[in-house]
């Protein structure tokens, strides 16, 4: 599907326009970059480069953008006394409604019962509740403009310790942006400190009223959400010994709880672990930073470092979560569709030229697929590779499970002749999913399943592909791998 979305880019001056291809100008915004960034970014750029950078951004410069599918677009950002058409930047009180705080676990180095200690493999807390942060529920601020709306919320407590952490250093934040649909929260979480001889990991908390019955859900690799319920197996009984890591899950695409009438939803940008350990609440790991090796290969405490001039120091993380609110049974479609802009986001490229001649012999934008045509929503390209041999690999995946939403979680079409227009498809073979074994060639095994009452019902699976009209068909969660040649 093409794209319509804002883009951030650093900048030095805000006397600045930008104009798209026809040379009509775009409206921007400007949004002051703060101290943390600035100094996070003099430290890395002189410990990797070793040298301090000149010059420091003092503005992000945001602007809405029209990407065609399968496609590009041409901007072109310059000098301008009169700035261009420019959104004012207001100030006003926003309340998001989030009861944030963040947490650290106290990380076992072993105990004289278990000697297992909390590394890079695995997680074990000391079993004593996460040290708070006085920061709990404060309610941040807003400065609201025309495409984001930015607040900033430091995690300082009381002691002058950010966010719980025993250290005076004051780079850990969040900032909270108010979308239309979602508020998305950066964070920047680090170094953190060791000097205790305690290993730590960070977490942020979100807590609510919802009563959820100890059942959350968390994404299967960034596909299926798959059903958790706390303390619980339903293929054995668990004899819970880990109360907090034993319901921690990977976390690809996110997390979401549900009370039956409303459902809270968190999308990632990363992997990370996650959990509800109570009712209404849903925390999600940030950082760690350990000081024992958990024996399990690497040989190492999970203890990297970042050094200037042999001072050295704990690596800082930034990085975005999301968070929407919808009504019981609407956040698929808001989990699903952001989430695969989250996974796939537009692919930004810079260069320094006159835009004239760049004009003169540059493509503005275009376009692979037919003028009008867009992918169904339900449907993503997640593999389009040139090979080798001349042929394209491309993979079509249909982003919803079966029932999960009303619209949906039904077959979908895509018209490859419209995908590629101007070009001819003379060959299509589909494959297995590592397009290695033509699909015809395979033979899937039947499993016998003790005590399984063969009543569940087989997933819904898309048609051959007719080689005339060239339209696949997909089912709800069916991946489909072709070989093209054109």
């Amino acid at each position: 599907m093409g794209a319509a979305t804002s883009t951030m880019n650093r900048v030095n001056d805000d006397k600045l326009a930008v104009r798209d291809s026809d040379g009509n100008y775009i409206a921007t915004q400007l949004v002051e970059v703060d101290n943390i960034t600035s100094s996070l970014r003099r430290l890395y750029v002189e410990a990797y480069l070793g040298v301090s950078p000149k010059e420091t951004p003092k503005y992000w410069l945001i602007f809405q953008v029209s990407i065609p599918p399968i496609g590009w677009n041409t901007y072109f950002i310059s000098k301008d006394s009169q700035k261009g058409l420019r959104f004012s930047f207001w100030a006003s009180e926003v309340d998001i409604p989030i009861n944030q705080s963040f947490l650290w676990y106290e990380a076992s180095s072993g105990d004289a019962a278990d000697g297992q200690a909390s590394g890079a493999y695995i997680f074990r807390p000391d079993g004593a509740p996460p040290v708070p942060s006085s920061s709990s529920g404060v309610m941040p601020k807003h400065h609201a403009g025309p495409y984001r709306h930015a607040g900033q919320m430091s995690c300082k407590s009381e002691e002058n310790l950010p966010c719980g952490l025993p250290s005076p250093d004051d780079r850990s934040v969040i900032r909270v942006y108010k979308e239309k649909e979602h508020a998305e929260i950066e964070f920047t979480i680090g170094p953190i400190p060791t000097d205790d001889g305690t290993g730590k990991e960070v977490i942020t908390r979100l807590m609510t009223n919802m009563v959820t019955n100890s059942t959350f859900y968390t994404d299967s690799n960034g596909r299926d959400f798959l059903k958790r319920v706390r303390d619980y197996r339903a293929d054995w009984n668990l004899q819970v010994t880990q109360p907090v890591s034993g319901n921690y899950y990977p976390l690809n695409l996110g997390i979401y709880s549900t009370d039956g009438k409303s459902e809270l939803s968190v999308l990632v940008d990363r992997g990370v672990g996650g959990s509800s350990i109570k009712d209404g609440e849903i925390e999600i790991m940030l950082h760690r930073r350990l000081l024992y090796d958990d024996s399990r290969g690497v040989a190492e405490a999970l203890d990297e470092q970042v050094c200037v001039n042999y001072a050295c120091e704990g690596l800082t993380v930034r990085g975005n979560y999301y968070l929407s609110v919808d009504q019981f049974g609407s956040g698929a479609h808001w989990r699903r569709t952001f989430g695969q802009q989250i996974y796939s986001p537009l692919l930004l490229a810079f260069a320094h030229a006159d835009e004239e001649s760049w004009k003169s012999s540059h493509v503005m934008n275009a376009t692979t697929m037919d003028h009008g045509y867009n992918l169904p929503p339900n449907v993503a390209i997640i593999t389009l590779q040139d090979l080798h041999d001349g042929s394209v690999l491309l993979r079509l995946a249909h982003l919803y499970e079966a029932g999960e939403d009303v619209l949906n979680s039904r077959l979908s079409n895509v018209d490859l002749k419209k995908v590629f227009a101007g070009k001819t498809i003379k060959e299509l073979r589909e494959t297995n999913l590592s397009a290695n074994q033509d699909k015809s060639g395979m033979k899937r095994k039947k499993w016998r399943v003790a005590d399984d009452p063969g009543s569940s019902s087989a997933p819904i699976r898309g048609r051959p592909v007719d080689n005339t009209t060239l339209v696949v068909e997909l089912g709800p969660m069916e991946i489909r791998t072709f070989l093209l040649k054109f």
